[in-house]
């Protein structure tokens, strides 16, 4: 092989040494590049795993209160459980209670009388006194219930009678003869229904007695009155409602004296024990002075006239009915009754009030 031939070959040896030299320089750069970005990605991946620690713990400690949270919930259910169970208990020991209660207290009003007979006597008038020559034709024992009628003259055919009754009241007041009634206002809350009724002559003081004047309420006025006091105070655990229906009896006749233009036919008839009015006007009264002003209404169309015994005599009979709705707001027990108070008209003889016609 010739000299040129082989400095040729070496010219070309040492284009491949700079070609590959370039080609080291560029793979080293790169691999600079590389270990560079391997770097980085180490750096972000321990900032990940950082983070994903942070994340972990927190997760861990949310889980944590979580089951804390649980837990309290469960035992604040278990407590609301026995709490409940608590109160159905009292309530069941309550409703128990009521019906005791109630037991014992309208077995203590049976036991003094489902049927009570009280006499009431009224002063006698001047003229009344000057014609029994100022004796005392009563007698009264209260201890005993007694009340003697002495006809010392035997003009009337009595002579000497002793009667029994269940309380009598010689000088007495409206107070005092309410006070006798005035726990059966209670049975009338209990469901128990109740009526108050006088009896007696023209004149005797049965009206008095059942309404008396404004400034001294009879048993009528002071019924409502107490009706309405127990309803407020047993508000708390009863809900009530209250209604009022006026009539009256006169000449065989029933009337409405709350509607007395009406036309609608009245009827009396039986459903079972009960007896039951139709065709009468029914008012929704809030208190005792809602029931005053219908009352009013209605003692203004009663039927009264004079006779010789009363100038304002009541010529029918009246009937005041309070019907009362009660709700017990524990039970939900329901129950209703009524409290009628009545004012007879008089029972006397023709001959001596001197009633006339329809009266």
């Amino acid at each position: 092989m010739c000299i040129r031939d082989r400095l040729g070959g070496l010219e070309h040896k040492v284009s491949l040494s700079e070609e590959v030299k370039c080609r080291a320089e560029e793979l080293e750069a790169e691999l600079t590049r590389v270990n560079g970005e391997v770097a980085a990605l180490v750096e972000a991946k321990g900032g990940c795993e950082a983070r994903m620690d942070k994340v972990q713990r927190a997760a861990e400690e949310q889980c944590e209160a979580a089951m804390v949270e649980l837990e309290r919930a469960k035992a604040n259910a278990r407590s609301l459980k026995e709490a409940a169970d608590e109160a159905e208990v009292l309530r069941a020991k309550y409703r128990q209670e009521v019906l005791v209660r109630k037991r014992l207290y309208n077995q203590l009003q049976e036991l003094r009388g489902n049927l009570r007979v009280y006499c009431r006597m009224r002063p006698g008038s001047e003229p009344e006194l000057g014609e029994m020559e100022h004796a005392k034709p009563l007698m009264m024992d209260k201890e005993a219930g007694e009340v003697t009628v002495n006809d010392a003259m035997r003009d009337k055919g009595i002579g000497r009678r002793t009667f029994q009754f269940d309380e009598t009241f010689e000088e007495s007041t409206q107070a005092q003869v309410f006070g006798e009634v005035e726990p059966l206002i209670t049975s009338v809350l209990d469901g128990f229904n109740v009526c108050i009724f006088a009896y007696g002559q023209t004149g005797s003081g049965k009206t008095y007695t059942m309404e008396g004047p404004r400034d001294d309420p009879g048993v009528s006025l002071r019924a409502t009155q107490a009706i309405f006091r127990e309803i407020a105070a047993r508000s708390e655990v009863e809900e009530a409602s209250v209604s009022l229906s006026m009539m009256e009896v006169y000449c065989d006749e029933v009337r409405c004296l709350l509607d007395p233009g009406s036309k609608a036919r009245i009827s009396i008839h039986q459903e079972g024990a009960v007896t039951v009015v139709t065709g009468i006007k029914t008012i929704q009264v809030a208190d005792e002075s809602d029931v005053g002003r219908w009352v009013s209404r209605g003692q203004a169309v009663r039927s009264t006239g004079s006779t010789q015994m009363n100038q304002h005599s009541s010529r029918s009979h009246l009937l005041l009915q309070l019907q009362v709705e009660v709700t017990n707001r524990l039970t939900a027990a329901k129950t209703t009754s009524k409290l009628m108070l009545v004012d007879l008209a008089g029972s006397e003889r023709l001959a001596r009030s001197g009633a006339q016609g329809d009266r």
